[in-house]
């Protein structure tokens, strides 16, 4: 939550020594760079797109709705969750050097779901987990 607070307000940073990209080297770093830009980002919200489609739920990624957010959606918390979650996963690669896959994202979405799910049975609320986003 905290990246997602430092992104609104524009000081999530993306790069100590300088402002080019580690993965594209010759390409400035900003935050729509990041998050939107990159080739394997791109590929990443497209594979999300097509999954979530595969199970009846519309979402149409734009640049806006991934930098900004939302406006008056069906399911909007969802559907920003998701968003929140996949901008926090690119994020993490980033600072791991790696190379972001969706089904490493899948992995970590499935991580944080089981956490939650411990959580709430620890203190025997289970089921509540549901009712608040997880991150």
């Amino acid at each position: 939550m905290w990246e997602y607070y430092q992104q609104i307000h524009f000081s999530l940073r993306t790069k100590k020594d300088d402002s080019v990209c580690y993965f594209s080297n010759n390409t400035e770093e900003t935050l729509c760079h990041l998050f939107w830009e990159r080739p394997i980002v791109q590929t990443l919200w497209t594979n999300l797109t097509q999954f979530l489609r595969a199970n009846q739920i519309n979402l149409q990624i734009t640049m806006t709705k991934v930098i900004l957010g939302f406006t008056n959606e069906v399911h909007q918390n969802t559907k920003k969750l998701l968003i929140i979650l996949m901008k926090r996963f690119i994020y993490l690669m980033k600072l791991k050097k790696r190379y972001p896959s969706f089904h490493f994202f899948l992995n970590y979405m499935k991580e944080k779901i089981e956490v939650e799910q411990l959580i709430s049975l620890s203190k025997n609320r289970f089921g509540t987990h549901l009712d608040k986003p997880f991150i």
